[in-house]
């Protein structure tokens, strides 16, 4: 060992030490160094955001264990008698790989596990299908159908085929369906399109943003400085190394926040569309946080400051991603703009002009 450390430090040509380095460095860079003010070290449950052990995380965590090939279940889904479509939807649900957005925030494709239609906040497998209250109520509609064949074949002998059970099934919940009053129109009118909504006077606006690649897992972060009337003050971008969707995020919010600080800003508006990172920052508890990050963010409202954080939808935020996004000079440098990217002056100028984006669910 002692002999590769010395490789490591004192070779200059060899092709895998120069990649062990480049690699090394890319891991190292997306942790935030030690502060001395800093909390003591805690042990974090990894499984879930917020560093808690939760029941429902070690739960989901043994079942991705525990797939048995063998097990018969998986042998009889391809015979049931419905469509092939219908089949693979049925294995993909005991595979646990629909892609909910726990699952995508797992592979790396979202930073949000929250379920959009109620805010849950974990859209697994079974609050899709079960436990959401947009499908609650189609539930509701079909359990009183299935008792009342399963009472009439106890206690009259009458057994219906499975297809007429479903068939009857669908036409009550029709009826329940077209007895609820449509009230979606009233309810979604003002959130179909969505607009970048600047802050009050004497406030400046800071909207972040970050993205994570694969394979290698390279995180990048953006974000910008506007002013109450929208005018452009700096922008902002970084690579991050290897980091996860969550800390890239709170990494965004966090050199932006250094950044307006810098310029002597003391009233900031920070707007994210992570609502995870938010949430965290938020928390009562965000100061003996699991996360260095979110502490150190946390630290800052101690200062003679005024801070607000928002999360806003991924529309309202576009200028913070197009500059996530913006081509890497191939080193780890914070990129300050003091003019507009001219890739991203659309953006910029539809966020004040308009028209607005239509929010996509």
């Amino acid at each position: 060992m002692q002999k590769l450390a010395f490789q490591l430090v004192s070779s200059t040509e060899s092709m895998w030490v120069t990649a062990l380095r480049q690699k090394s460095s890319c891991c190292v860079l997306g942790v935030l160094p030690p502060s001395f003010d800093d909390a003591r070290d805690r042990v974090a449950w990894r499984l879930t955001p917020t560093g808690a052990f939760t029941v429902a995380s070690a739960y989901e965590c043994f079942l991705s264990l525990s797939w048995d090939v063998c097990d018969p279940k998986w042998s009889s889904i391809w015979s049931i008698p419905v469509a092939q479509r219908v089949r693979m939807f049925l294995w993909l649900v005991l595979r646990q790989r629909l892609m909910t957005n726990v699952e995508r925030v797992r592979r790396g494709l979202s930073s949000d596990p929250s379920c959009l239609s109620c805010d849950c906040y974990s859209e697994i497998i079974l609050h899709i299908l079960r436990d959401c209250p947009h499908v609650c109520s189609f539930w509701k509609s079909i359990i009183p159908q299935v008792w009342k064949q399963r009472n009439d074949f106890v206690f009259n002998g009458e057994c219906l085929p499975l297809s007429d059970i479903y068939r009857i099934g669908f036409v009550w919940a029709s009826h329940f369906v077209d007895s609820i009053p449509d009230v979606s129109v009233a309810i979604h009118a003002t959130d179909d399109f969505v607009q970048w909504v600047a802050p009050a006077h004497d406030w400046v606006c800071l909207n972040t943003d970050a993205s994570v690649s694969l394979p290698d897992h390279l995180g990048s972060l953006g974000g910008v400085l506007r002013g109450s009337s929208g005018d452009w003050l700096r922008g902002y971008r970084q690579s991050v190394g290897v980091v996860s969707p969550l800390n890239a995020e709170l990494w965004s919010i966090l050199v932006g926040l250094q950044l307006a600080f810098s310029m002597g800003f003391s009233r900031v508006q920070v707007q994210s569309d992570s609502s995870v990172a938010i949430r965290l920052i938020l928390d009562p508890m965000a100061a003996n946080s699991f996360s260095s990050l979110v502490r150190r963010i946390s630290s800052l409202q101690n200062l003679p400051l005024s801070l607000r954080f928002l999360w806003v939808p991924r529309e309202m935020n576009m200028v913070a991603d197009g500059l996530s996004k913006l081509p890497s000079l191939n080193d780890f440098h914070l990129q300050i703009f003091v003019d507009i990217p001219e890739s991203i002056r659309h953006l910029l100028v539809r966020d004040r002009e308009g028209p607005p984006y239509r929010r996509r669910c």
